[in-house]
């Protein structure tokens, strides 16, 4: 029972798509489908950025500081950074206080979790390094409270990683077309 129970919970979520009697698959987003998550992502991550700065508390800046030095020790580990990246994010917007805010937040980076962790291994972490040090400018706003340049920092930074995913998607989708075409 737990396990349907969790199974419908996915469903709800969009992250899994649950066949009766067959099983469940993760759902298979479209490229387009992928631009309109990170679209909203890129814009009420802004915002909870935005909302959160004024609300960092020392113990709050000295845990993202932290998830940056880890990711830092981790490149080679994909699960490892997509969790640590997924924590950083998370612990910045939950400064803001704002539940639902948060939860949407959430619930879209888990929809597109799969895609970042899959552009991860299939670019070899070729795209960590910049991440990082936009992970380290957005660490470094937040220190000095500027919640307005955090939050374009986080904005270009979710839209910049969107954009990368995307593309990558256009591309395997039209490599997987000219093979279905061809074979």
């Amino acid at each position: 029972m737990p396990v349907r129970e969790a199974l419908r919970d996915l469903e709800a979520e969009g992250v899994v798509t649950v066949f009766p009697h067959r099983g469940a698959i993760v759902t298979q987003l479209s490229a387009d489908e992928l631009q309109d998550i990170y679209d909203i992502r890129a814009t009420l991550e802004e915002m909870a950025t935005r909302l959160a700065v004024p609300f960092l508390t020392e113990a709050t800046l000295a845990e993202l500081t932290s998830l940056v030095d880890q990711i830092d020790d981790h490149l080679g580990d994909v699960a490892t950074l997509v969790r640590l990246n997924h924590q950083f994010h998370l612990t910045l917007y939950a400064a803001s206080g704002r539940k639902h805010l948060c939860e949407i937040n959430r619930m879209l980076r888990y929809r597109s979790q799969h895609y970042l962790h899959v552009f991860t291994v299939e670019t070899e972490s070729r795209h960590m390094p910049p991440s990082q040090r936009e992970h380290r400018a957005i660490l470094e706003a937040c220190k000095r409270g500027d919640a307005e340049e955090a939050a374009a920092l986080v904005r270009e930074h979710v839209a910049q990683v969107g954009r990368a995913i995307v593309e990558y998607e256009r591309q395997r989708d039209e490599s997987a077309a000219a093979t279905n075409r061809t074979g």
